[in-house]
């Protein structure tokens, strides 16, 4: 059944009800978790604010409590340094010092044994009320420790049931080094909370009050006593010296407090996050509507294309073919000039891949390009010809220098032309590259091999014509001279005829036409004797050779002697002719029980790592430094020769550390194989680099 154009069909509908009814309720969920962990977060940081202003009540009661204490000090140091001291100085003195410091229900002053004998105020207390405090034990123990500190020393709670806590601070009253008795301060604990703390404070705060560890007026606590880290975690809590006595102060905010203000976040991210959730679902039931609708018009103009023969899989894939299989980079631009398509050739030729951005439309396709070729101005002229000449096809030739050092630069050949549409519009550029930098190189190295062999040709010529007219004009000339003329004559004639045999040889060698003649023989005993007889080409240069062998004591092989004995004098010679002067040639030999090999080692310059995949192609003669002169022949000759005896020719080298030749031949003949390659301390083939 084919969907309408403009009404999917209803499975469609449904799923896309589903999908988006799902989204909204994960949405939902997302919005609850972020409101939890918001409500989480602003409680913290209230119940941190709430924590950090309980400070200030510890603080301020601490003080309150320290400057009592201190007020005892100065009645006893009044008491110290007055000589005789009347009751009503006492008390006018004590009077004015509890003015200041309220909260001090009485003061007494005592002997030495504690004993009473003055109290102000007079009638603060009943005289059997302070004959009990003063009786108290408790009293005894902070006179004993304010006698042996010379400190202020407090007493542990005192229980009067008709009038609460009560404690009492001692201030011993010491003067020139004798003891004269004790200023004792009686203190009541529901006195002191109503000068220190205020009622409002109990609604926002639960305060607890540990004296010695004992809980102190509860019923000024109307919300119970508490203890930090057990009944409220979230409390602050301070413990502080009170005249020898600990004072544990507990304030932990209350629930109301805590939650008095409104969560204004937490509302705002609920209304936000529920909008943002019916509006991203409602966009994305819409989105899928619309998608489903061209998805069912795609579906109907398809069926148009099939009723009508049209296969266009079948000729897109004719023509990817076509492109895919040539060896030239296509490329289709727009009419705007943006990359449409490109074949592998292509993409490979130039670094990019299909699907790049430097593919993209709005990408970067140009600059790359640019930066590829290394011109702007040879790059854009292929537009530039075609807007101007629109109805020819524009063609030339581009050299790219090479991007790595040692690498040879590539030359390409791009051709180019308008694409129209059949009502004439211009569709777009179609641009074809081939890169020819082989055939380039291959006509450079032709180029420089018939100027080598030129050169080489010329000069025996121009010196045995040269020697002959002189010969021919001068009939007088001395025997001695005109035997030297000869010999050079000769000389030269040798060398003409050695290069022509040469060319003919590597000719033939590659015809496979020459006729190999194996013997049998001992390729250690033939190795030792090439090296004997080029001594004298080591001395020239003052080059050492040394010669080492391993493995079996005979070498017995069958091959052809002059071939193999001329392909071991060439890259002897080659060896020398690199090496630096008074330097050493290393041959090192194994004659194994299945093949021999014999390696080459100069102290040369070295091989550039470009020059290894070539060494062995004719005509080929490297471009690093330390380039002797030649044809480029010597190492194609070696090479052939080697296969034609079934065996292998490599070759390692680095740059500055010299190269290193191996020959490898089999024990019994076999047919040629392919010579190999061993460069940067790994083999490669040699054919096809």
């Amino acid at each position: 059944m084919t969907a309408s154009p403009h009404k999917p069909d209803p499975a469609a509908s449904r799923r896309c009800l589903f999908q988006s009814g799902l989204l909204l309720f994960t949405l939902l969920l997302i919005t609850l978790g972020l409101w939890q962990a918001s409500n989480r977060f602003v409680g913290e940081r209230q119940e941190d604010a709430l924590r950090q202003r309980g400070l200030p009540i510890i603080q301020e009661f601490d003080h309150f409590m320290s400057e009592r204490v201190n007020a005892l000090r100065q009645v006893a140091n009044f008491y110290a340094y007055s000589s005789e001291v009347r009751a009503e100085e006492f008390l006018g003195f004590t009077s004015s010092v509890m003015s200041e410091a309220p909260g001090i229900v009485a003061i007494l002053s005592t002997d030495r044994e504690g004993i009473p004998i003055w109290a102000s105020p007079p009638d603060a207390l009943t005289p059997g009320d302070i004959n009990w405090l003063t009786a108290d034990p408790k009293l005894t123990q902070a006179l004993d420790r304010a006698r042996l500190s010379l400190q202020p020393a407090a007493t542990e709670l005192l229980d009067l049931p008709e009038y609460g806590e009560w404690f009492l601070v001692a201030a011993p009253v010491i003067t020139r080094g004798q003891h004269l008795g004790f200023i004792v301060g009686i203190f009541q604990y529901q006195r002191l909370m109503q000068y220190l703390l205020r009622p409002d404070l109990f609604q926002d705060y639960r305060i607890s009050i540990f004296h010695a560890n004992r809980p102190v007026h509860t019923a000024f606590t109307p919300h119970g006593v508490i203890r930090a880290n057990e009944d409220a975690p979230g409390a602050v809590s301070q413990t502080r010296n009170l005249a020898g006595q600990p004072l544990e102060i507990i304030v932990e905010p209350t629930a109301s407090r805590r939650f008095a203000e409104l969560n204004i976040t937490s509302l705002i991210i609920v209304s936000l996050g529920v909008v943002l959730s019916l509006l991203l679902s409602f966009l994305f039931h819409r989105w899928q509507w619309r998608t489903l609708k061209l998805q069912s018009e795609a579906a109907e103009r398809l069926n148009r294309l099939e009723r009508t023969g049209l296969d266009l899989a079948e000729v897109r894939g004719e023509l990817e073919l076509i492109l895919n299989s040539v060896d030239e980079g296509i490329i289709f631009y727009n009419a705007q000039l943006e990359p449409v398509q490109a074949n592998p050739s292509f993409l490979a030729m130039f670094n990019m891949t299909e699907r790049g951005r430097y593919m993209s439309r709005g990408g970067t396709h140009h600059e790359h390009m640019i930066q590829f070729l290394g011109s702007e101005s040879k790059y854009w002229a292929l537009f530039e010809n075609l807007r101007r000449n629109p109805g020819q096809t524009y063609a030339d030739e581009l050299e790219v220098p090479a991007r790595v050092e040692g690498r040879v630069n590539r030359t390409y050949v791009r051709r180019a032309t308008l694409i129209h549409a059949t009502d004439g519009r211009q569709r777009g550029v179609l641009a074809i590259y081939k890169d020819v930098t082989s055939l380039v190189a291959m006509d450079r190295v032709k180029d420089e091999f018939l100027s080598n062999v030129t050169h080489e040709l010329r000069s025996p010529l121009a010196s045995i014509k040269g020697f002959a007219e002189t010969l021919r004009r001068d009939q007088a000339m001395p025997a001695e001279t005109r035997d030297e003329f000869l010999s050079i004559i000769y000389e030269e004639s040798t060398r003409l005829q050695d290069l022509i045999e040469e060319l003919l040889d590597l000719r033939r060698l590659e015809a496979r036409g020459v006729t190999l003649n194996p013997v049998a023989f001992d390729f250690r005993i033939l190795v030792d004797d090439v090296i004997r007889s080029m001594r004298s080409v080591f001395f020239s240069k003052k080059v050492a050779a040394t010669v080492e062998w391993t493995g079996r004591s005979e070498g017995m092989l069958r091959g052809d002697v002059p071939q193999l004995t001329r392909a071991l004098r060439n890259l002897l010679v080659n060896a020398v002719k690199y090496s630096p002067e008074g330097g050493r040639i290393s041959v090192r030999g194994h004659l194994g029980t299945q093949q021999v090999w014999v390696e080459i080692q100069d102290q040369g310059v070295g091989i550039a790592e470009a020059d290894l995949p070539h060494i062995f192609d004719k005509f080929y003669r490297g471009m690093g430094r330390g380039r002797q002169k030649g044809t480029g022949l010597g190492l194609a000759i070696v090479k052939h020769t080697i296969e034609l005896h079934g065996g292998h020719l490599g070759v390692r080298s680095e740059v500055g550390a010299g190269t290193t030749f191996r020959i490898e031949l089999p024990r019994q003949f076999s047919p040629p194989v392919t010579a190999k390659i061993v460069g940067a301390g790994a083999e490669m083939d040699a054919v096809g680099l």
